[in-house]
């Protein structure tokens, strides 16, 4: 397959660029949606992806861009799910009671919405149908409501902006 470019120029994909992509598959998440979080928990599904690798000698390049929000001004996390499991190769280290998190951001203000992003190269992936999701924490010592794809205080005016979220799995030859 040959890609072309917009300044005329191209390349061959067999020896450049993707020559080892096997195949791909994306969610992208219109709708927005809340999940009551206690301190320390974990939500439900934010987003989801099921795909089935080709070969488990395969990898898989997954990417997530999450647009989060928060009912007050603090900590938002999330964490990566393989199968309906933590996948803890790409959760922090343990330190003490600190607990174990892909990646997070600082909502500034209930009315904010934050950009959450992550790569992360899944080898020896599952040939069956596996469940790729995120699902969001909270860094409060109480229960909060957390949001994919808006907002808390959401005032019906032209200043406060939804998003969209995203998983794109890229399966790599070996």
């Amino acid at each position: 397959m040959t890609i072309h470019f917009g300044d005329s120029t191209s390349i061959a994909t067999a020896t450049g660029l993707g020559a080892n992509l096997i195949n791909s598959a994306q969610t992208v998440r219109t709708s927005t949606a809340g999940f009551n979080v206690g301190w320390g928990g974990t939500s439900g599904d934010a987003i989801s992806l099921d795909y089935a690798a080709s070969s488990s000698s395969n990898k898989l390049l997954i990417m997530c861009s999450l647009t989060v929000g928060l009912d007050f001004g603090g900590r938002i996390f999330c964490n990566l799910y393989i199968g309906g499991s933590r996948e803890n190769g790409l959760a922090a280290d343990s330190d003490g009671n600190v607990t174990r998190r892909t990646s997070g951001e600082h909502a500034g203000h209930d009315a904010n919405i934050s950009n959450i992003c992550f790569n992360y190269l899944k080898t020896s992936p599952s040939t069956s149908s596996t469940t790729y999701s995120v699902r969001l924490g909270q860094g409060d010592n109480g229960t909060r409501n957390v949001y994919i794809n808006r907002p808390h205080d959401k005032p019906n005016q032209s200043y406060i902006g939804n998003g969209t979220s995203s998983i794109t799995i890229l399966e790599l030859a070996s």
